[in-house]
């Protein structure tokens, strides 16, 4: 029997030339292909045939009717759907990028990453709330990196808010992942946009920390090691185990979030490293000679008197974002700016 690939390669050509498997889980199975007429690239998401129920093959149509109604910079875009040889199937971006998840097995990020990424992401959701969807699913693998922009993704299970909309779900039967679920869609109560949000503190406490919060944790009672001074009491909000005590709409969780303070000693370094720079690389230059070229190394930097590795890694790739734009620097590789550091008289 020709395989679920070789089925639906041969419904969809020649308008989409299906590659490759990308990935298998859940309810559904993904495939690289071309749009050949658009001449891009698409994910094609099929549905599991074992899955293949009335009420799944609705909620699976429900997911792509959901991302359709998105038009968001940070949502990835749903293109069209259909069925195909008994293929329940809709198109999608191809996000090159890697998921959160597979991003995180490197470590953490920093302070200016995990701002970053809650900012993108708490847009996409207010955009989301803002026409009634909740999303119900936000965790590290639904959320994908492409370049300095993270999307979210896979609305398989978000459940629009208007009245009259009948539910796919059973009755007190909740569902998630549990890692990433808010109380009260653990215990199968009705969710509004406020769970999501605190889906959104489990995912940026994680991206920052390194390790999971347990869902339904008191904020007053976990364990707050690792998590930078700036992100916490914005996230201590977040993870509120009674709704009305979160941020009430992703608007104010982002402000919070942006609002967090720098360090004046970080502030200051960069202010003279760049002031340094100004002077050396157009300073008491004739503007008529070509651009001189310069090579400088990138040493760490570190927090004295405060022992914050975040922010050291934070204000280390800010400022070295900065030079890698300069059409006239080049920065040392860091592996040979490590060994430069590590013979030189400077302390470690």
């Amino acid at each position: 029997m020709p395989s679920v690939f070789a089925r639906l390669r041969a419904a969809l050509g020649p308008g989409i030339d299906l590659e490759r498997e990308l990935a298998s889980g859940g309810m559904g199975d993904v495939f690289v292909g071309r749009d050949t007429v658009l001449d891009r690239p698409v994910a094609v998401k099929t549905l599991k045939q074992e899955l293949a129920t009335a009420i799944a093959a609705e909620r699976f149509l429900q997911e792509a009717r959901s991302a359709a109604r998105l038009s968001h910079p940070n949502v990835v875009k749903v293109y069209d759907s259909g069925i195909v040889d008994g293929i329940l199937y809709f198109t999608m971006e191809l996000v090159a990028g890697p998921t959160l998840e597979s991003a995180l097995a490197g470590g953490p990020l920093t302070v200016a990453e995990t701002t970053a990424l809650g900012r993108d992401l708490l847009s996409a959701l207010g955009e989301a709330h803002r026409i009634g969807i909740v999303h119900r699913d936000v965790k590290p693998s639904n959320i994908f990196l492409d370049g300095d922009r993270a999307k979210l993704g896979d609305f398989g299970i978000a459940r629009v808010l208007e009245t009259g909309t009948p539910t796919l779900t059973a009755p007190g039967r909740p569902l998630g992942t549990p890692y990433y679920m808010s109380p009260e869609q653990s215990w199968g109560e009705p969710v509004t946009g406020t769970s999501d949000l605190y889906s959104m503190g489990l995912v940026l406490f994680e991206a920052c920390s390194g390790r999971r919060w347990i869902p339904g944790t008191a904020p007053d009672k976990g364990a707050w090691t690792g998590v930078p001074s700036e992100l916490r009491s914005v996230l201590q909000r977040a993870l509120q185990v009674e709704p009305l005590e979160r941020f009430q709409d992703a608007a104010s969780f982002g402000e919070a979030l942006l609002a967090h303070p720098v360090g004046w000693r970080a502030l200051l370094g960069l202010a003279l490293l760049a002031a340094a720079l100004i002077y050396m690389v157009g300073g008491g230059r004739d503007p008529s000679a070509p651009p001189a070229r310069h090579e400088l190394v990138l040493f760490p930097f570190e927090t004295i008197g405060l022992a914050d590795s975040a922010l050291e890694r934070s204000v280390y790739r800010s400022t070295e974002w900065f030079f890698r734009r300069l059409p006239s620097l080049s920065l040392v590789p860091r592996a040979a700016a490590a060994r430069a550091w590590a013979g030189s008289s400077l302390p470690e």
